[in-house]
């Protein structure tokens, strides 16, 4: 495997044995090795744009290189190793719908489609942050059993990644519901800096403010992101199953129009990285919950059931009158890349949660 630099940096060939290799339905590859590329340096490669930090080839596809340290990492053999991590520009919309960009070792997810001058916005991974153990290391989540102190650090990685105050972020006590509140600045910094501080019992944030970081925190559930390319508005909404089952992106829609004057029909949305039907198993009674939806969003397998909570999801928004060229989905599942991401249903409640943030500079 061929390793490139997207501005004249490292190429070469993995050092080491891969720990492991796989290619996902998802197109997701992961390669953790035990060293480095040995490297030599070249041009950048004219067929990768300019804003790929690192790319690579194998096999006629195109990627992106990743590199993380193991110290605190969890399944990771010593303190000094380093490790990569491939991704495969596929059928989880790397590439074409989604780039991931890497800021002092705080690496994210973050959607073309809403990448405006006057938006900022990421889906976080477990990666570049301070915590170990189970919470390693980008843990963003209060009440997860991590050190207070380190998921406040955490969070100031963030903040510097991406160029907001993080004492001006706003978070909600998230209970599987369908509340949804309007942020104004005199919510500002609720749930920044202490746990106890966040809006009671919401799971969706909407706000039309500028410098309001709107943030909801993930470890399997749906991240979901949304703006008017018109007002301006933005929101933030977290959908478990109970949440997508309650249709809570109708709800954050409705606040949306009655009181910011937003339009579904200018709405962009990001869907990101959660628990995918390959791993959201359920029973019989789940399951009934969404046979409304028909095939493409539960099927039988088995005696089980799968859903797609992805395209549950995504049907709503339609349903809603946001178009379909306007809802981009990054189908990577967070309980099988635990190199990528926590999982609640992998992990079990010992772990810790990503972050979707979303804000008007």
């Amino acid at each position: 495997m061929s390793i490139h630099s997207g501005s004249g940096g490292k190429s070469g060939r993995i050092s080491g044995k891969p720990r492991r290799i796989g290619l996902t339905k998802s197109g997701l590859v992961i390669i953790a090795g035990s060293g480095m590329c040995e490297a030599e340096r070249v041009r950048h490669h004219p067929s990768y744009p300019a804003d790929r930090d690192s790319c690579f080839e194998w096999g006629g596809l195109t990627g992106q290189c990743l590199r993380f340290h193991a110290r605190g990492f969890p399944r990771a053999e010593g303190s000094n190793r380093w490790g990569l991590i491939v991704l495969l520009y596929g059928g989880a919309g790397f590439g074409k719908d989604f780039a991931v960009t890497e800021f002092r070792g705080v690496t994210l997810f973050r959607a073309r489609l809403l990448e405006f001058p006057w938006l900022g916005h990421a889906f976080t991974t477990r990666l570049g942050g301070v915590s170990e153990g189970p919470f390693a290391t980008l843990n963003l989540g209060y009440g997860t059993g991590d050190l207070p102190e380190r998921v406040l650090a955490n969070r100031h990685l963030l903040a510097a990644a991406l160029g907001y105050d993080p004492a001006r972020v706003v978070a909600g006590k998230q209970v599987h519901g369908e509340k949804v509140a309007v942020v104004t600045l005199r919510e500002a910094g609720a749930g920044a800096l202490e746990p106890d501080t966040a809006l009671e019992a919401t799971d969706g944030l909407v706000t039309g403010a500028t410098g309001l970081p709107l943030m909801g925190f993930f470890a399997d559930c749906v991240p979901i992101l949304l703006a008017d390319t018109g007002n301006r508005a933005v929101a933030v909404v977290h959908a478990g199953w109970r949440g997508t089952a309650r249709r809570i992106v109708h709800r954050v829609l409705g606040v949306m129009r009655a009181f910011l004057e937003a339009v579904p029909a200018r709405c962009v949305v990001a869907i990101g990285p959660a628990i995918g039907p390959c791993c959201f198993v359920v029973d019989k009674a789940v399951a009934a919950t969404f046979s409304s939806w028909g095939e493409k969003v539960v099927w039988r397998q088995g005696d089980k059931w799968h859903v797609d909570l992805w395209e549950a999801n995504r049907q709503l928004l339609i349903a809603q009158g946001v178009p379909q060229d306007q809802i981009v989905v990054l189908k990577v599942c967070t309980s099988c890349h635990p190199e990528l991401f926590f999982s609640h249903r992998r992990d079990g409640p010992k772990t810790g949660r990503m972050a979707a943030v979303i804000f008007r500079r």
